[in-house]
């Protein structure tokens, strides 16, 4: 298909303009993996304009930059059990690490 010629950050793009303005949820995993800074914003602008639009956002990131910065709230799952919903604001990379590590993760 034409999609498959574009390099990754333009298929990101080309898939994110094919969800229908009306489209109320979008679910994401890892969705700037491999792409250059440039090609990440620009994901990160159309995601965040969605979200503006009254689009709900969810996203599973390896990256806790990505997560601290482009999250409203944060779930994390550790061994298969998931914490409280928490604010970002509630949280630092240092205590974001630990509970993806299980160093500390609510009971």
């Amino acid at each position: 298909s034409p999609i498959q010629s574009l390099s990754g950050g333009n298929q990101q793009r080309a898939m994110l303009a094919l969800v229908p303005a009306e489209c109320r949820g979008i679910a994401c995993e890892q969705p700037t993996r491999g792409l250059d800074v440039a090609s990440a914003r620009a994901i990160w602008a159309r995601l965040l304009a969605r979200r503006d639009a009254g689009c709900t956002i969810v996203f599973a990131s390896p990256d806790l930059d990505e997560v601290l910065t482009y999250s409203d709230e944060v779930i994390v799952c550790f061994a298969g059990r998931l914490a409280p919903r928490m604010p970002r604001m509630a949280l630092s990379s240092t205590r974001l690490a630990e509970m993806i590590g299980g160093v500390d993760f609510p009971s």
